[in-house]
């Protein structure tokens, strides 16, 4: 069976008993919206431009900030304290601000990483709203959803903003934004967010903190070892890893070696 089959049909059998309701109970059809008002956030790091974009007379555009890699994402799940690497080789760590309008610093051109959690305890559509007058890339559990591709202008009186779709699964999931501070943006470079969910019958939070429950996926995604080889001299260590190629249905192999003495 397909691993996305898979993962639908067992987290219906998870969920269905939860989901259950008399006949006769009233619909609540208020939605539910969440404020954001703690963050998990990097200090921001100075963005390389792409050649000749900072040349006399050249404008630098939206699409080289956004063109610039920001590194792995695809399995990060920060937690206050653990460190970051920027691709240009900076480390730094991620630290809890509580702040509903939180407020970045850094000159321009440069990128911040900002992220918090959401959970809900059903299948569920979410729509996520982002304010900041600055550029963004927004992620959900690794993947891209949307971009802001345009800074506000300087004197702009209204704060731009970003509204994606966020398609949820019962469990905890990390929802990533990458803000990119742009040189002719306003002065100030802040962000906000809000999560709505429009079924009220939906138990939802959102939290900064990196514990939650063992996943399916987590299962399926994890990495497997095995046909172990020392050296003669007992110096090398060489071993077999294999992780699935997602999104395909196969594996990754390959060896590493490691030097024991």
């Amino acid at each position: 069976m397909p691993r996305v089959a898979l993962l639908v049909v067992l987290s219906l059998v998870l969920v269905l008993p939860a989901a259950a309701q008399p006949a006769d109970a009233p619909a609540d059809t208020a939605a539910t919206s969440l404020a954001v008002d703690t963050w998990l956030v990097t200090p921001a790091a100075s963005l390389p431009l792409p050649a000749l974009a900072g040349e006399e007379g050249a404008r630098v555009k939206p699409a080289d900030l956004l063109s610039v890699s920001v590194g792995e994402v695809a399995r990060l799940w920060p937690a206050a304290g653990l460190p970051w690497t920027w691709p240009r080789g900076e480390q730094v760590r991620w630290r809890e601000t509580a702040s509903r309008d939180l407020v970045l610093e850094g000159a321009a051109p440069a990128q911040a990483l900002a992220a918090f959690y959401v959970q809900v305890d059903r299948f569920c559509e979410a729509r996520l709203l982002l304010r900041s007058g600055h550029l963004l890339q927004v992620f959900l559990d690794g993947e891209p959803v949307k971009e802001k591709k345009e800074a506000d202008a300087a004197d702009a009186e209204e704060i731009g903003s970003l509204e994606a779709s966020l398609d949820l699964m019962p469990g905890k999931h990390v929802v990533l934004v990458r803000a990119l501070r742009h040189p002719e943006g306003p002065a100030v470079w802040s962000l906000a967010a809000e999560v709505e969910i429009e079924d009220a019958g939906v138990a939802a939070e959102v939290d900064t903190r990196p514990i939650r429950p063992l996943r399916l996926e987590d299962l399926l995604d994890a990495r497997s070892m095995g046909s172990l080889d020392l050296s003669d001299d007992g110096a090398y260590l060489a071993f077999q890893l294999q992780e699935p190629a997602v999104p395909a249905e196969g594996r990754q192999t390959w060896r590493q070696i490691v030097r024991v003495k």
